[in-house]
């Protein structure tokens, strides 16, 4: 029996993760200071001694893209459904079109609808303090969406609960493959299957029943980092004699512990993602004690243009397996997904018209007919609807699915 899980912001909260409204709430009331990328409790530049920080005024820009973000999904329904309400990935889009629009790139018409005003806003702000300058302030939005989200989701040390079911497919004998899916950037799957399955040296022990694959393992820690190896992630899949007993992690949207770096190879310098061993991620060394270093931000993905980074890169590697495990799959378990990822919602729609067999498995305490049916998920026979939380599911998969 082959078996894939799908696992939205809402599989974390048992463990205490927020959901993007909660995110969302938190960045418009925690202290930020931008200069130190740091959210911390006193620590904020409201107050310095050249009037507002850029912090501070990144802040009160981002309220006011969020507020045009309600005004636009009100206006989406027509005034004839309850809006959705916006949080921070629909700032991000809307912050990341309004910065390419300030570089001079094309701009989607409804941004445009709001330049006048927001002008306005920008210029207000920017006479509080010179240093935040209209060329810099959309970006510096996504700067402080991408600092909240590593802050908060990066409490790496809090343990995985509610995952009663996952759990028991992983010990299962009956599930010979396991796919795990997730949109989310935290690691608390991570620490869920290393307790499990690896060992002290991150590596998958002799002795385990099923290999566990997520792209970082397959050889041994490179000093303080693990490398991503795409061939042996995408061969390793089709080409690895114990495929059939697989466990796969794939984080469809990146990871908060997923860092792009430089490497030299043969006198020419690549880009690399690695997983660091180490929380001091300024002072990484490899095996031969030759630092790391990391440029850049965590690699993941947030806001609305998902669809088209599944195309390029890691995201592509983790987006094409999960495709291809998918399709040896008989059921799909979802919980905690909003299914307002179209890529995702849409080849989730073709592998049950593509087999009458298979079966959707949806935990969602309102979920119901209508909306399956919007979604063009309301095939006779083969979902079901689970109106509960998948922590409060407390039989072994195989009373799920047998």
């Amino acid at each position: 029996m082959n078996v894939s899980f799908l696992l939205g912001a809402g599989a974390s909260r048992e463990s205490g993760f927020p959901l993007a409204l909660e995110l969302t709430d938190t960045i418009r009331e925690a202290d930020y200071c931008f200069d130190s990328e740091q959210f911390t409790p006193g620590l904020s530049d409201e107050c310095s001694p050249f009037g507002p920080g850029i912090g501070f005024l990144t802040k009160q820009l981002f309220d006011q893209l969020l507020k045009i973000c309600d005004t636009e999904s009100v206006a989406a329904t027509g005034g004839q459904d309850a809006p959705r309400k916006a949080n921070y990935e629909d700032v991000y889009v809307f912050a990341h079109h309004l910065s390419t629009r300030v570089k001079g790139s094309f701009i989607s018409p409804p941004v445009g609808l709001y330049l006048n005003q927001l002008n306005d806003v920008v210029e207000g702000l920017c006479a509080q303090n010179e240093r935040f300058n209209p060329e810099q302030a959309y970006s510096r939005v996504c700067k402080l969406i991408s600092d909240a989200v590593y802050h908060f989701l990066g409490r790496i040390e809090i343990a995985p609960r509610g995952f009663q079911l996952l759990e028991s497919a992983i010990d299962s004998e009956r599930v010979k493959r396991l796919t795990i899916a997730t949109l989310n950037h935290d690691q608390v799957l991570e620490n869920l299957l290393d307790s499990k399955l690896r060992d002290h040296n991150r590596r998958i022990p002799k002795w385990s029943r099923k290999p566990y694959t997520d792209g970082f393992n397959f050889r041994l820690p490179d000093g303080q980092v693990l490398w991503y190896d795409r061939i042996a992630l995408v061969k390793g899949l089709e080409e690895n004699p114990h495929h059939n007993e697989e466990i796969v992690l794939l984080k469809l949207h990146g990871s908060i512990d997923w860092w792009r770096t430089r490497v030299s190879r043969g006198g020419n310098f690549y880009d690399d993602l690695c997983r660091p061993l180490s929380k001091d991620i300024n002072h990484l060394v490899d095996s031969r004690g030759n630092s790391i270093g990391i440029p850049h931000g965590p690699s993941f993905l947030t806001g609305g243009t998902k669809e088209a980074a599944y195309q390029s890169g890691v995201y592509a590697d983790h987006w094409s397996a999960f495709l291809a495990r998918l399709d040896m799959s008989i059921a799909l378990i979802v919980t905690g997904f909003s299914w307002n990822d179209r890529g995702v919602v849409n080849r989730v729609q073709t592998w049950l018209n593509e087999d009458a067999d298979r079966k959707l498995y949806i935990y969602d305490e309102d979920c119901t007919s209508a909306q399956l049916a919007l979604l063009n998920l309301d095939h006779n026979g083969q979902v079901f609807c689970l109106e509960r939380f998948m922590c409060d599911e407390h039989r072994p998969i195989e009373d799920l699915l047998l």
